[in-house]
């Protein structure tokens, strides 16, 4: 029989549904908890193996087949059993003594406790009791003989709404950030933005307890939310888990029942106990503190060790109280040292809030907390069934360009479909199963705004915090704009030279390669010479390491002459004196074939005009414009505007340096920089920039900026960059090759006589 040929879109959907395949396997997490076998966890910062698992055959234990983590196999009691071959030899060639039920069960259980203590998967399955979300047990892995004689499980002690702890996929996630921070011996320091039902939580809970209980003696715990019901909850879960805990891992024996007592009078500080409610025994010497951030007074003082913060996103700001503050009240008690613990976990609730800052200080480096953000595709509550899997990949393919909303859900008639076909291939693109796919559409319906389940179920981390809605830039566009142009620079570096101001500046200066430099280099100065090629745009920063960046950015416009677009093609990037950066802009623009000079002047005008009011501040304004003026006379093509008043009239004005970006001039530069990027008409090569745009919004009041913790200095030097080439009033006209006469200086004086400043 003829071979079948294919089309190309069959052959497109083929692959979608075998991928899906391999993401339906990953999600389900099919790994057994007892023996270990394909329970392994990737460094999320390397991708390295955490765990390099080994099977592991111990005839005479309780579990005969495991897969041992590499610290587990480094335990000297399991080195020696394994190295006899069984636990029998261990005793008579090791002990020197006839292994009889008694001493086998000894050496079985501190195996176990052994295993315990370096494997938290087997220690929270066998140890750990959760309440069943689905109120039946998924997380059975063997027979129900098995688990009896495997778990010795003591049907008195069962509570029917408790389940053994398997982890999800999505704690697996988060069980990797924090088992790389603990195996490196470092602090455990974790901030993570969960998806809805994904059990970060319930991980949480009883992370921060194998510590304290496996660990760590004597290391004091606090859970902080933002009600007390909350806080109480999570309180309680503990609470329950531990009546189910194994006494004699504390040194007990196996009729003590184990529970929370009151610890001295205090309501809110608990310590494990046994023995009766009259008269209970210290069981652990550790103390579980519940405290709220509606009430502070109720948090303790010093002397904690682990921390868990819940819900930080609903922390509000209220009069003489912060988030910020109570937050450093109890993670500043915390000592940085490993096996102390903060974990940090909200659902995102929008930007502008605490949570949102400090998570944003974390993706970008600058907190010691690991920046986690759970993923739809990793949640296995959040999973619709697919009746015609094939048919709802082909429609994914042929809708994944499609920038409206299909006008129903493939599969339900009537269903109207609330997000566009490019939304829907992105979260196809990001990692989520069909599955995953299907379930988002059908639980959209039951919000009226896209901003509510993208709080609720966000598919990234950049729509967690950013209500979509007000988002300036098409993230779909910006995307696209990525692909086709980010680039890494050719070069990098700085300019140097003999001086640092003044004119000499221009006189020798030379660009040197440096790793780790702060100018980025695309494309160096076209040899050929034409006009109106190139604008440099400055944005002036502030000197300190924690204040905004100074930007210099040149870009060329010579493709416009062949119907081409403007293009990045030096960055500079860094924290500089006022006066350094000034003369370095001016060397750069000199070496960019004279360029057009740009000084984005808010910064040095809002200083200025402070000084009409009682407030004392330093002199940035007059100190700017002083150096301006001597550069107007080294340098032949600087941006300058003439601001005019009513009375005024027939004059040519003020003249001031630089271009002011103001609510007159802001929307126009916004509006231009929102067109190029919906049509990708001009070339970005700077990824940090691409960043900035997927981090812009409107605010409330109708303003522009950057999300709260995010930047846009880079954004608005390009915004303001093309906002100059494209308009009109300025006379930047298509470049062509020409040489300027000996002696001329070209005008770039924008001025006009309304009685008001044009800018």
């Amino acid at each position: 029989m003829p071979k079948t040929k294919y089309t190309d879109e069959q052959n497109e959907v083929a692959t979608i549904i075998n991928e899906n395949k391999r993401r339906l396997h990953y999600l389900q997490a099919n790994y057994n908890p007892i023996t270990g076998e394909f329970a392994d966890l990737k460094d999320p910062e390397t991708g390295e193996n955490l765990y390099y698992r080994k099977r592991t055959e111990i005839p005479d234990h309780i579990i005969p087949v495991q897969f041992l983590t590499l610290e587990t196999r480094r335990n000297n009691l399991y080195k020696a059993v394994m190295q006899h071959g069984s636990i029998a030899e261990y005793i008579k060639k090791e002990l020197k003594e006839e292994p009889d039920d008694d001493i086998i069960q000894y050496i079985q259980r501190s195996l176990i406790e052994a295993r315990y203590r370096t494997d938290f998967i087997f220690w929270a399955y066998m140890e750990w009791r959760i309440k069943d979300k689905r109120g039946v047990d998924e997380s059975k892995v063997l027979t129900e003989e098995e688990a009896q004689e495997i778990l010795q499980r003591r049907t008195e002690k069962d509570d029917a709404s408790l389940i053994p702890f398997k982890l999800n996929r999505a704690q697996l996630d988060l069980l990797s950030a924090l088992e790389a921070q603990r195996l490196k011996n470092k602090p455990i320091r974790v901030i993570f933005v969960k998806n809805r039902q994904c059990g970060g939580s319930t991980l949480s809970q009883a992370y921060l307890p194998w510590i304290q209980l496996e660990l760590k003696n004597g290391w004091n715990s606090v859970i902080v939310a933002q009600v007390s019901s909350t806080a109480k909850k999570i309180q309680m879960m503990y609470e329950k888990a531990i009546g189910h805990y194994s006494p004699w891992l504390l040194g007990l024996s196996e009729n003590d029942k184990l529970r929370f007592s009151q610890y001295g009078r205090s309501t809110s500080d608990f310590r494990i106990t046994y023995g009766s409610a009259s008269n209970p025994q210290t069981a652990r010497n550790c103390v579980i503190s519940v405290g709220t951030y509606n009430n502070p007074d109720s948090l303790p003082g010093t002397d904690m060790a682990l921390a868990h913060i819940s819900e930080l996103a609903l922390w509000k700001n209220t009069d003489g109280k912060s988030p910020e503050d109570l937050f450093k009240s109890v993670a500043g008690g915390i000592m940085n040292m490993p096996l102390t613990a903060i974990i940090i976990e909200s659902t995102p609730r929008g930007s502008g809030n605490y949570f949102a800052d400090e998570y944003a200080r974390a993706k970008e480096g600058k907190s010691a907390y690991l920046p986690m953000f759970i993923k739809l595709s990793s949640n296995p509550y959040d999973i619709e069934p697919l009746k015609n899997s094939f048919g709802f990949a082909r429609w994914l393919l042929q809708n994944k360009d499609n920038k409206k909303k299909p006008e129903e859900i493939f599969g339900h008639k009537g269903k109207p479909c609330r997000v566009t076909g490019q939304f829907i291939w992105k979260m196809w693109k990001n990692g989520s199963t069909l599955e995953n796919i299907h379930w988002y559409l059908l639980k959209h319906l039951e919000f009226s705004r896209h901003s509510d389940m993208a709080s609720e179920a966000p598919v990234d981390d950049i729509e967690a915090f950013a209500n979509t809605d007000s988002l300036v830039f098409d993230m779909y566009d910006v995307d696209e704009l990525e692909r086709r142009y980010v680039q890494e620079p050719i070069k990098v570096g700085d300019i140097y030279s003999d001086y640092t101001l003044g004119k000499e500046v221009l006189e020798n200066y030379t660009f040197e390669e440096r790793p780790g430099g702060t100018m980025k280099i695309w494309e160096d100065p076209n040899p050929i010479k034409m006009s109106d090629q190139y604008i440099v745009v400055v944005d002036i920063g502030y000197f300190s390491a924690k204040a905004d960046w100074s930007v210099i950015r040149v870009v060329d416009r010579s493709d416009l002459a062949t119907g081409g677009m403007e293009k990045t093609v030096l960055m500079w990037h860094g924290h500089i004196a006022h006066d350094f950066l000034a003369w370095k802009a001016v060397q750069v623009a000199k070496w960019y074939n004279n360029a057009l000079l740009v000084f984005e002047s808010n910064t040095y005008d809002k200083e200025r005009n402070r000084e009409n009011t009682v407030v004392v501040v330093d002199d940035l304004g007059n100190e700017m414009n002083y150096i301006l003026e001597i550069i107007d006379y080294c340098y032949d093509n600087m941006f300058c505007r003439f601001e005019t008043q009513a009375e005024d009239i027939g004059s040519k004005g003020k003249r001031h340096y630089g271009f002011h970006t103001n609510k007159k001039t802001k929307p126009g530069i916004i509006r231009t920089l929102e067109a190029a990027i919906r049509d990708k008409d001009f070339i970005e090569r700077d990824k940090t920039t691409i960043e900035e745009f997927r981090h812009y919004e409107r605010k409330s009041n109708g303003s522009f900026g950057a999300m709260p913790g995010c930047k846009d200095d880079r954004l608005m030097t390009i915004g303001i960059a093309l906002y100059l080439s494209r308009s009109p009033e300025y006379g930047l006209g298509i470049p062509k090759r020409r040489d300027l006469p000996k002696g001329e200086k070209k005008e770039h004086d924008y001025h006009n006589t309304k009685g008001e400043a044009s800018f």
